[in-house]
């Protein structure tokens, strides 16, 4: 696990069926996404040496609640500060985080098809009757990207992003936390696009 673990997939908007069977492989896929994907989203947003560092406070793999020694930056960055509500916040009993929608998404498009010897085929489920996942995915998408960059789509500007940060009652996003943070050292951070509701 990797800052998240599986806990953060118990909300009716990002569940995963079968996580807590014994004989399932959801978990074990779950974690692999985990740890995969989540390290790959902090090299959109933060330098490699940044991640070194805040690597050394995680305590097999996840912040800890005990954030004593630890750098305010990165107590901020993880636990939120001011209108940013941080990596990993709570919502009433629900555990919220751009993480988990960034994982949940990649377990979606995992889950549509699967490999078998005769090439990409999907299962044929008895008593049911299979939908079209686009929306879903496309949903998750986008709710990881307003959280990530903003509600608003970015222009660009003499090859310059610019962000439209003027809307206080939002919670901030990463990229603004980020910006009005010179103590963050990436200052080009990966930009993502919105998708449509039929997955372009």
């Amino acid at each position: 696990m990797y800052i998240i673990n599986d806990s953060y997939f118990q909300h009716p908007s990002r569940v995963i069926p079968n996580l807590d069977e014994a004989d399932s492989t959801t978990f074990s896929s779950l974690e692999l996404l985990i740890d995969e994907n989540c390290r790959l989203l902090l090299r959109m947003f933060l330098t490699n040496a940044e991640i070194i560092e805040l690597e050394t406070y995680l305590v097999a793999g996840i912040f800890p609640t005990n954030t004593t020694g630890i750098p305010q930056k990165w107590i901020d960055l993880v636990n939120g500060k001011g209108n940013w509500k941080g990596l990993v916040y709570s919502l009433g009993t629900a555990k919220q985080s751009l993480l988990a929608d960034y994982v949940y998404y990649f377990f979606l498009v995992d889950e549509v098809s699967y490999i078998a010897g005769v090439g990409d085929v999907k299962a044929l489920p008895k008593g049911a009757t299979g939908v079209n996942p686009t929306q879903r995915i496309v949903r998750v998408w986008n709710e990881f990207v307003r959280e990530y960059q903003g509600a608003n789509d970015y222009f660009y500007h003499s090859y310059t992003t610019v962000f439209d940060f003027n809307d206080e009652l939002r919670d901030d996003s990463l990229l603004k936390f980020i910006y009005d943070n010179p103590i963050y050292l990436n200052r080009n951070p990966k930009i993502f696009e919105f998708q449509n509701q039929i997955g372009i």
